[in-house]
Formats: C-alpha cells, structure tokens, sequence
C-alpha cells in the first residue's frame, strides 16, 4: 500500500465511522471534520496546492478552504510555501502510524525521485505490488518540465509489457514470482499468450542482461518510453523505479547516462532502507 493509498485507507476509516454516527448510532454527522477529511485527501493527491485548486476539486468556498488549511496548519499537519501553495507535512504520517512498510519505502523514495529530476529534468516513480498490477506510489512528475504524464501517481501498469513492472518481475524471488502468477491467474496467462511464444522469458532475459527494463514498444503511448530498475532491501526486491522520457532524439548514450543515474538512485533507496531498523520487506510484498 502506497502513502497515498494509507492516508486515504485513514481518511475512508474516518468517513465511515463519521456516517454511522449519522445513521443514528452516536450521534449526527460533523461536515466540518468530513470536509477537512476530505481536503487531506486532495492535498496528498498532489505535491502542492493553492487554494483556487483545492476549491475547484472539492467544490467549497475558497474561504472556507483557508479556514480548514489554517486550522491544520496550526495543528502541524499542513505547511505552506512562499508562492502561498500548500503541501502535506511530514506529521500526515502519524494517521496510518499503525501501518508500516509501504508509508516508509514511500517516504524514502519520494526526495531522491526529486532529486533525479532536478539532475536529468524527466519525470522519476517508485512503484509497488498491488494485486495483480504495479502501482505508481510516488513521483517526481510535478517538478519536470519534460513530463508526458502530468499526474500519474495511482496509475496501475501490468508486470509484463510496462518497464516499472518487468523490472520488478524479472528480479523477484521465485516464490515472489510465484504468487503474482496466482493472483494474475488466468487473465496473466492470456496476456502472455498474445505474444509469440518465449516473449516473456525473452523479456525477462533482456532485463537481467541489461541490468534495466524498458516500455514494450508497443504499449502506448508510442511516442515515450520508461527505463526501470529493482528496488531492494537486502536481497529482496520490494518495488522498482523508473525513468519516463520521450523516444524522440534519445540516444543510446543518452539512455546510458539515465541508466546510471537510476543505478544510483535505487542504491541510495536501499541503502537509506537498510539503515531502517522498523523496515521490513514483508509488509511491502
């Protein structure tokens, strides 16, 4: 589970106990809390916010948007930056405290997929199991000025033909590999055998011996590509990263140069996991 699927996992707790308050159990339903609730829930879809952004997705009036922004401000759970945009702080973490693993990958990952971006200017993700796809859980796309996904942060990409997911794929464990062969069940094995015969292996093969995956060439859309790596924690793979850049004018040393930079990416995540005494891959698998 991404950060953002935990807060928002908290934030659905917290709207459920509030409406069965409403049906008569405890009492009546406090929009004030629903609408703060609900606004966190923006603010962490996205890496900042102004007030006219948060009025136009949630439908409020912009002063009560300020009214809520200041009262979790001044509760810590809110900052606000000199261009008057607001993000999460830090203290968000504390509503899904009783959940550990994903939040913390999540929280190592998001600064250093910041600072690939400021170095190569394309957009940077991490990206974790969920089910029967990868799930995109943090990136850099707001910062890059090359970006062809502006807000890809929930987008679900299948193990297969997707960089972030072969690079996953390719470098689990057997018994990892073994369980998403199950939960994929039959609807995995019809992909693959849309694909001439020894396309998966092939891939897979490809990945290992470059050290990388890629995009399948034929998976829209076309005109971009993505270069993804394993995460790891001690010899566990617990999500991948990757680097999406459009096709067009890159060149194989162009494609060297990404290589390493994600290399040195994925080695700063795991070594800042390792220094992690509560993290454990298990919760993230």
């Amino acid at each position: 589970m991404s950060a953002a699927k935990c807060h928002d996992f908290t934030m659905r707790n917290a709207r459920t106990l509030i409406a069965r308050s409403g049906n008569g159990e405890s009492g009546q339903v406090i929009q004030s809390v629903t609408r703060a609730l609900q606004l966190l829930e923006a603010l962490n879809r996205r890496s900042s916010s102004s007030v006219a952004d948060l009025s136009g997705e949630l439908g409020l009036p912009k002063p009560t948007v300020v009214r809520i922004l200041n009262t979790l401000r001044a509760a810590g759970y809110v900052g606000r930056d000199e261009a008057h945009r607001y993000r999460v702080k830090r203290r968000v973490e504390q509503l899904s405290r009783g959940y550990e693993g994903r939040p913390q990958l999540v929280e190592v990952a998001r600064p250093l997929l910041y600072d690939l971006t400021a170095r190569c200017n394309w957009p940077a993700a991490l990206a974790l199991p969920d089910g029967n796809a990868m799930t995109i859980c943090a990136s850099s796309a707001s910062i890059s000025t090359s970006a062809p996904f502006y807000a890809p942060l929930g987008m679900r990409l299948d193990y297969f033909a997707h960089g972030l997911g072969m690079a996953y794929l390719a470098y689990c464990s057997p018994a990892q590999r073994a369980r998403i062969s199950e939960v994929l069940g039959p609807e995995g094995s019809a992909l693959v055998r849309e694909r001439e015969e020894g396309w998966l292996e092939q891939r897979i093969e490809q990945t290992r011996r470059q050290g990388f995956a890629r995009r399948d060439p034929g998976v829209e859309p076309s005109n971009s590509d993505t270069l993804a790596m394993p995460v790891l924690h001690g010899t566990l793979v617990v999500g991948s990263i990757g680097i999406t850049f459009f096709r067009r004018g890159a060149c194989e040393a162009d494609i060297a140069v990404l290589a390493a930079e994600l290399r040195a990416t994925s080695a700063k995540i795991s070594e800042q996991l390792a220094q992690d005494a509560h993290f454990s891959a298990d919760l993230v698998d």
